[in-house]
């Protein structure tokens, strides 16, 4: 193939191969139609042979020398029948090549009239082609000017790209920013509900210390009245201790006392008891009891209850009394029985929290006015 300078091919000029392919065709079809006949003659001539062989073959017996010849005409038949075999399988393949030229024809026709579209295609761009190379300057420099557009068009979106790139990194972090933005709107709404709850919880709980610190006035008022009470209690308490400590100590001189004179009064009835038993009186009878070595004189004259000698008249029970009141005086068992007695005063008092309470009493109201302000009506520092 020879290349034009400008870019067009120039084909040579060819031979029409119609005349051969048809000349091929015709030539396949009597090759084709030769070999059908001669495979038919053959096949005649081979059943001729094979009824004559069978016919002769009839009347020969197994020792014949004949019988040779017949086992050759059967291996003969058995060659007979794979060539004819073959030749039909011959005659088939001709038959499919004859349809295969055929439709290669077909295809060599067709591929004629493309070559010969072709060949017009190709004169017709000939024909144009003066023109064509007239208009191929103004056409290269429309090009390279749609090329400059181009550029300048592509410099022109590479900066509208990047430029919109920059916009959305700008409107990505704007973005972000206004999520951010809404994240902590959230998060101060949520404190600002937090602390509006808890403004509410503290009036709540201001009402509470209000309504708490009245009540505990008027308590402190009511602890104030009952420690004036409890104080006046104490007080007749105190009053009631010290004139028990009075009434003992009288009690204790009294013991002293009511000692020395059952001492003196001891000192006096074993002087009499020994004077009335060493002297002798007249007219009279002594009479010893068994509980008490008590002597009484019965003077028979008035004269004798004159007498300076220490008579004691009294009677058994009365003396053991009086003996046994002043043993109780004089014992430790009154001062025990006296302390017993101050002991279960104080465990009433504090079993009925008269104690404690009297404590407490004291230890809030001296707290109240240490921590009470100088204003005067102002309530506590609670």
């Amino acid at each position: 193939m020879i290349h034009d300078p400008h870019g067009f091919p120039n084909f040579p000029e060819s031979r029409s191969p119609t005349t051969s392919f048809y000349g091929r065709r015709e030539a396949s079809k009597k090759v084709h139609d030769d070999g059908r006949d001669l495979v038919q003659t053959f096949q005649c001539d081979t059943d001729d042979d094979r009824d004559d062989a069978l016919l002769d073959l009839g009347g020969m017996n197994n020792d014949d020398p004949c019988y040779d010849l017949h086992e050759a005409l059967e291996s003969s038949q058995m060659e007979v029948t794979d060539t004819r075999l073959l030749l039909q399988l011959a005659a088939e393949n001709g038959k499919l090549l004859a349809d295969k030229y055929f439709q290669m024809e077909v295809e060599r026709d067709d591929m004629a009239q493309q070559v010969d579209d072709l060949r017009r295609t190709i004169a017709k761009y000939e024909a144009s082609l003066p023109v064509l190379r007239g208009e191929k300057q103004a056409l290269v420099q429309k090009c390279i000017d749609v090329e400059q557009q181009l550029n300048s068009a592509a410099r022109l979106k590479d900066a509208h790209e990047m430029r919109q790139r920059h916009q959305e990194i700008e409107l990505a972090r704007h973005r972000e920013a206004t999520a951010a933005l809404r994240m902590d709107n959230a998060s101060l709404r949520e404190q600002v509900q937090s602390m509006l709850l808890e403004q509410r919880s503290l009036q709540t709980a201001r009402a509470h210390m209000a309504a708490a610190v009245q009540a505990l006035q008027a308590e402190r008022d009511q602890l104030r009245l009952r420690a004036s009470e409890m104080e006046q209690e104490v007080l007749q308490c105190r009053r009631t201790e010290r004139s028990w400590s009075r009434v003992s100590a009288q009690q204790q001189e009294r013991i002293h006392e009511l000692e020395a004179s059952v001492d003196a009064l001891q000192a006096a009835l074993l002087a009499a008891v020994d004077e009335a038993a060493e002297g002798r009186v007249d007219n009279g009878a002594m009479v010893a009891t068994d509980d008490a070595a008590v002597v009484v004189v019965a003077p028979l004259d008035g004269s004798a209850r004159r007498r300076r000698v220490s008579v004691v008249l009294m009677r058994p029970v009365t003396f053991h009394l009086g003996v046994a009141v002043l043993w109780l005086l004089c014992s430790p068992a009154w001062y025990r029985l006296t302390m017993s007695l101050k002991a279960r005063l104080v465990r009433w008092l504090r079993r009925h929290g008269v104690l404690q309470l009297w404590d407490a009493v004291r230890h809030t109201v001296v707290s109240g006015f240490l921590s009470r302000p100088k204003g005067g009506d102002e309530p506590y520092n609670l």
